[in-house]
């Protein structure tokens, strides 16, 4: 329940780089971005007062995934460094598809811990039934359990901006950030056993409140469309006592 944190030097991209880290289960960065660029710092702040808004999600939260991916560190020791190359790839697949999963290094992918999830992805196929969002690839879905209620947090990142004419330009800081807004997110999420749904709020950094999302339940699964968002969002299904 210790939250990571990543020596990542961005002082363009700096409301990606916070909802990354706070999707999942990271300390955001601060100390890297230009704080004292006056437009920066609003982001900076605008994004830090919604954790701390949200602190009980955050704080001591663990992954909710549904599959798990082993990152192959059994063959790195014995020298088969080629094995990280295809869990790349992999790996890119399953978020671009949006499946909510976990890494978990092979040689501590115990007989317990693979009963956590319905699958362990060790080839090309995934299992049937698994949770479904209809997105963009630019955006990477997650979901987490707080350490108290009785709900789940879903974590919406959108990478998509206007790019930089010149390729791999570092930007001239978040003036160059310039994301574009996701106008919706279809999700048809498979519910844990037995809960049953009482509400959908759905909230983001650049809106003081959150707003209510329609849903459906039927067959355990969890529907409904989050609304447009600029970078990130989150959705709390709260469940009935």
């Amino acid at each position: 329940d210790k939250p990571f944190t990543l020596g990542k030097y961005e002082s363009t991209r700096i409301r990606v780089a916070i909802a990354e880290l706070a999707a999942n289960g990271g300390a955001p960065m601060g100390f890297y971005t230009r704080y004292k660029n006056p437009a920066a710092r609003t982001e900076i702040v605008r994004y830090y007062r919604f954790m701390e808004r949200y602190d009980s999600l955050f704080k001591a939260n663990q992954s909710h995934a549904e599959v798990v991916l082993p990152y192959p560190r059994s063959k790195v020791h014995a020298g088969d460094v080629a094995a990280v190359d295809d869990f790349k790839t992999r790996g890119l697949e399953l978020l671009n598809n949006h499946v909510l999963f976990d890494v978990v290094p092979d040689d501590m992918l115990t007989a317990t811990k693979r009963k956590e999830y319905q699958a362990v992805i060790e080839d090309a196929k995934l299992p049937g039934g698994l949770s479904r969002f209809e997105a963009p690839k630019t955006v990477r879905v997650s979901a987490s359990k707080p350490a108290k209620g009785n709900e789940l947090t879903l974590h919406f990142v959108n990478y998509n901006r206007v790019e930089p004419a010149k390729k791999r330009s570092p930007g001239g800081g978040i003036v160059d950030e310039k994301p574009i807004a996701v106008e919706m997110v279809n999700v048809d999420f498979v519910l844990p056993t037995g809960k049953k749904v009482k509400s959908v709020m759905v909230s983001t950094p650049e809106s003081a409140e959150a707003v209510e999302a329609k849903f459906t339940v039927g067959d355990g699964r969890l529907k409904f469309t989050a609304p447009k968002f600029l970078v990130y969002a989150i959705a709390r299904v709260q469940f009935a006592d």
